[in-house]
């Protein structure tokens, strides 16, 4: 309606002005005939303002008063938040499984997600940073599985299932709500601000908390690692949920857990042959805390646990999750790899700028050879300007030859101690090379690489 009404007094100026002003009418020469052409066009005017105005339900100038209405107001604790855990350190060979089968070195920089699974190999370790500052240190000869990661306006919930080694934790959180579970396969532990390691070794579970308060309590199989306290005693787990909330545990500072394994822990209520005989079983079970100590070198793993800054981690996580939509900006992509690359720099700088912890470890990554780094960056420019670049496949590339068909390209990297990986670069900066290879997502230290053939392939026969 607004178009409508500009458009009819756009029309009537036209006219008046040809009709009046123009000097055309030579019919009318005279001023006295112009007042009577212009009292008709004044008349024709204020009946085509009458008609618009009336025609529409809202004025115009009634639209800008809805834009001032306040917007109702929306319940923050259904608003989900950011949720992430990003490693900050990693020292020594360690392997990501991430859950959409794919796989690559434990790396610095890189984010895990629910499903994702963690093993160290001998001498090597990774420090993990949640999205609520929350920090673990994934010691040497650990196996570890992200279960959850959850937050929810103001609460979070995160949960590690430790297979085999051990875990470090440093946990602050703001609010009570906020949970960090660390869960082996026989013994559950929770807090939301202590400083404790678990571990699960031989098959027998220990937690010892340097500071804070942790509850633990048996990790029933049949409970599907859902609080004890919160399942319904009518439930068909629920007398096993009261035999195990009844054995929890409150460790406070210098104080330590230590639970023997028992097969029936891992027992599914299907399995179970008896729910009578199986609480009493619980129920009898003789657990007891006792205090304990904390070695100078377990003192100085707790303090080389250090936080990186969270706006960075957050702009970073931002940043990846836009790459991974759908862009088809060639120089937006650009854009945004060239400053994912400056945050991951900012951030490799701060946590290399701390104590490693192993001084008999080289630093997580020393300066690349600049030539070969430049090369990469050069020919990599040169893909997404011939329109030769294409983002990272979610499907499982099996083989050289699908990875050749769908990139349309390949590379061959030498690297040291006389390695080759074989596959396409689909990322590069200062510091990584992202590889997509038969074997899955690698991302390599740019130290490492000696050498890049590039438009390799050499299909298996």
């Amino acid at each position: 309606m607004k178009k409508n009404f500009i458009l009819v007094v756009n029309v009537f100026f036209k006219i008046f002005k040809i009709n009046v002003f123009s000097g055309k009418n030579k019919k009318h020469p005279n001023s006295s005939i112009r007042k009577v052409y212009t009292t008709s066009l004044l008349k024709s005017f204020a009946f085509f303002l009458i008609f618009t105005t009336t025609q529409c339900n809202k004025p115009y100038f009634w639209e800008t008063n809805e834009t001032t209405q306040k917007p109702p107001k929306v319940d923050e604790s259904q608003i989900p938040k950011e949720k992430y855990l990003f490693i900050t350190k990693s020292i020594g060979e360690s392997k990501v499984k991430h859950n959409d089968k794919t796989e690559e070195k434990g790396s610095a920089g890189i984010f895990l997600y629910e499903g994702d699974k963690i093993t160290t190999e001998k001498n090597s370790f990774l420090d993990l940073q949640f999205s609520d500052e929350s920090m673990v240190r994934i010691y040497p000869n650990s196996s570890v599985s992200i279960d959850t990661i959850q937050a929810l306006g103001k609460s979070k919930k995160v949960s590690i299932v430790l297979f085999n080694g051990l875990v470090y934790s440093k946990v602050f959180s703001s609010s009570e709500t906020n949970k960090f579970s660390i869960h082996t396969p026989i013994l559950s532990t929770v807090s939301s601000g202590a400083e404790w390691i678990v571990s699960f070794l031989g098959n027998q579970s220990l937690a010892r908390v340097k500071f804070g308060k942790v509850i633990v309590y048996p990790r029933a199989k049949s409970l599907e690692d859902k609080d004890p306290m919160d399942i319904k005693t009518e439930s068909t787990v629920g007398k096993i949920a009261v035999a195990v909330s009844e054995k929890m545990l409150l460790l406070e500072s210098m104080q330590e857990f230590f639970l023997p394994y028992y097969p029936n822990f891992l027992l599914e209520a299907s399995k179970i042959e008896s729910i009578p005989n199986y609480t009493k079983w619980i129920s009898d079970l003789n657990l007891q805390s006792k205090p304990t100590k904390f070695s100078a070198a377990d003192i100085g793993i707790f303090n080389s646990i250090s936080l990186l800054d969270k706006k960075l981690i957050g702009e970073l996580f931002t940043i990846n999750q836009e790459l991974q939509s759908q862009i088809k900006d060639i120089k937006k992509m650009e854009e945004l790899e060239a400053k994912r690359s400056l945050l991951e720099n900012q951030l490799l700088k701060s946590a290399t700028s701390d104590e490693t912890a192993n001084a008999s470890v080289s630093p997580i990554y020393k300066k690349p050879k600049y030539a070969i780094s430049r090369s990469i960056s050069r020919r990599l420019s040169y893909y997404k300007r011939k329109g030769l670049y294409r983002r990272q496949s979610h499907q499982a590339l099996k083989s050289e030859s699908e990875i050749y068909d769908y990139y349309e390209r390949l590379e061959k990297l030498l690297l040291t101690n006389d390695r080759i990986e074989i596959g396409t670069i689909i990322s590069q900066d200062s510091s990584l090379i992202i590889l997509h290879t038969e074997d899955g997502i690698k991302r390599i230290p740019a130290e490492e690489v000696l050498e890049v053939t590039y438009d390799y392939y050499k299909p298996r026969p």
